[in-house]
């Protein structure tokens, strides 16, 4: 009996590791594929005519929705090719903490239930 817990256990520990694992690789994805994201909207802001300091600014603030209202952000709003963009960035950064969170939270569970309701975008699913 002590060897089968024994075993068991072990298997346990191992796939809570390969879970936490997994909530590493997570992170470092959603990391990498934000810092794309503020580089796409930079260039493309750059091309509407900001600075490239202007430019990460409002990049920043599209993705993390701040809301800042200058004259940058008018040029990025009249300009066609940065109005889509921009509304990308809105979105993502709008779904994309919520949707990461539920994703680490899952990851790192060592629960494998998934409620019916839940959509789940995540590498452990």
């Amino acid at each position: 009996m002590a060897l089968a817990y024994g075993i068991m256990r072990s298997a346990e520990a191992e796939r809570a590791e390969e879970h936490h694992v997994l909530a590493v690789v997570g992170i470092i994805i959603v990391v990498f594929f934000w810092r794309l994201l503020v580089l796409r909207g930079v260039e493309v802001f750059e091309r509407a005519g900001l600075v490239p300091a202007a430019a990460v600014l409002e990049a920043r603030s599209a993705l993390t929705d701040s809301g800042y209202t200058t004259s940058e952000t008018e040029v990025v709003a009249n300009d066609a090719a940065s109005r889509p963009v921009a509304s990308l960035l809105v979105i993502v950064g709008f779904v994309g903490p919520v949707t990461f969170l539920d994703c680490w939270a899952s990851a790192s569970s060592s629960r494998h239930q998934r409620t019916s309701g839940s959509v789940r975008l995540c590498l452990s699913s």
